[in-house]
């Protein structure tokens, strides 16, 4: 898991349409399980109203975006919303 999250640190983060999300600040896992719950992203724009996904955000203002939304992790952290 400590290899995951340094090849995951800092990665950017797009929508399925190339438009950039943020970066990846860190990952929320459920303590019972261990399995990934959510990413906790830096939103690129501070602006709420450039939440066009209507993604969730925490107390810190990161996006929460639930790990069944990730449809790909390569250069970029891909997110399909519609899924």
């Amino acid at each position: 898991m400590y290899q995951l999250g340094q090849k995951l640190a800092d990665k950017s983060v797009i929508d399925c349409e190339g438009s950039e999300i943020g970066t990846l600040h860190n990952i929320s896992v459920d303590p019972r399980t261990g399995d990934m719950k959510s990413l906790l992203v830096n939103p690129r724009s501070p602006t709420p109203t450039k939440n066009r996904h209507k993604f969730p955000t925490n107390d810190e203002g990161h996006y929460q975006i639930p790990v069944n939304r990730v449809s790909s992790v390569k250069d970029y952290v891909i997110i399909d919303w519609l899924r």
